[in-house]
């Protein structure tokens, strides 16, 4: 997490004895083992989409992505929140797009060629609700994405990177008038938000499930319960919340990988969509809240190789490649066998080549002139 340090005062300043706060962020730092578990789940992703019918609950990688961006995201912003008493929404919304908009961006260029020349890309529509990070709505009201179907999960992380900033500077308001942790007025905020999420699914158990699927309003705990963990861990003892997730690691990673083998979810298995969706949720938080709180656990260990490192730092590109690239491949014949190597050097190839191509270049660029902006 690479904050800026602000010398003015805040226009919110916080009572005296959250600068304490600042011991707590400061042992919060870079978890190779966190890069590594983004690689892991890359991998697995594009597996499952290689073998559906070996690995059909796949999407559990996304569970723990989803988890990742509300744990990291959230402890950067109470981070500012604690050095500063505000949060830079210019700055935060920079950053955002920086690292987001130049892989996208070139992957939407790609398919748009692709469908210029082939009639089974996806739609001019499909494309620009996919550029508009609304792709996730478009599909839960029937829309088909086509070879951008994967995408429908970074919408609803784009809008949960547009809203959640501004829920945390309201629930600092709150903190500054009622003389309260701004992380434990969040935490209450964040768990009101998880038990919302599941209300709306069981209102919407019987009807279409493609619905529940893709709806931010019924996704939006598997991030939440990230942020969550990420407002506990200012609130509560560190050194007991670490033993207890550690206790609990073993009952959710059984949970993660029976999901992924064994998850075949059908239209009336109303306890799945609901019940089901929670029990995952927390279950991928509890994995990268053990790693992130144990990073030299046995757990972390085989997670910290250098390729799974490696490929992590690079995973939003991966995942943003591997769909297209298995689409096209399918298409043009080639046997699962085949795919499942072609797919995974080719995925990381593209993703290499637009990391270090496009992205880096334009990143360094534009991070110096967001680090030169007035604050």
């Amino acid at each position: 997490m690479d904050l800026e340090r602000r010398d003015e005062h805040s226009a919110l300043p916080l009572p005296r004895q959250h600068a304490a706060q600042d011991k707590v962020v400061a042992e919060f730092g870079y978890k190779p083992a966190l890069d590594g578990l983004r690689g892991a789940a890359a991998i697995a992703v594009l597996y499952a989409h290689v073998v559906p019918d070996l690995l059909p609950g796949g999407d559990v990688s996304l569970y723990l992505f989803f988890a990742l961006s509300g744990y990291l995201i959230t402890g950067l912003l109470l981070t500012e929140i604690s050095r500063n008493g505000t949060i830079d929404l210019p700055r935060f919304y920079g950053r955002r797009a920086i690292r987001l908009l130049p892989a996208i961006l070139l992957v939407l260029a790609a398919v748009a060629v692709l469908t210029a020349l082939t009639p089974t890309g996806p739609s001019w529509t499909a494309m620009a609700a996919v550029l508009f990070y609304v792709g996730n709505w478009y599909r839960a009201f029937g829309g088909e994405l086509g070879t951008l179907t994967h995408t429908w999960s970074l919408s609803v992380e784009e809008q949960f990177y547009l809203v959640w900033p501004l829920v945390c500077l309201a629930a600092l308001a709150v903190a500054v008038r009622r003389r309260a942790d701004p992380a434990r007025v969040l935490a209450w905020v964040t768990a009101a938000g998880c038990v919302l999420a599941l209300g709306i699914r069981v209102l919407l158990v019987d009807g279409p499930t493609v619905r529940i699927y893709n709806g931010t309003d019924t996704r939006i705990d598997f991030i939440l319960y990230g942020c969550l963990l990420s407002c506990l861990i200012r609130t509560m003892d560190r050194e007991r919340l670490a033993r207890w997730l550690a206790r609990a690691f073993p009952v959710a990673l059984l949970v993660a990988l029976a999901w992924l083998v064994f998850h075949r979810p059908q239209q009336g298995d109303a306890l799945m969509w609901t019940v089901g969706y929670t029990v995952i949720a927390v279950s991928s938080t509890v994995i990268v809240g053990h790693l992130g709180l144990r990073p030299d656990s046995r757990a972390a260990r085989p997670l910290k190789h250098p390729a799974l490192i490696w490929l992590g730092k690079m995973s939003y590109g991966f995942y943003l490649w591997h769909f297209p690239i298995l689409a096209f491949l399918r298409a043009a014949g080639v046997p699962v066998a085949a795919l499942a190597v072609l797919g995974l050097v080719l995925s990381v190839g593209m993703a290499w080549a637009s990391f270090r191509l496009v992205e880096a270049p334009i990143s360094r660029r534009l991070y110096r002139r967001l680090a030169a902006r007035p604050q």
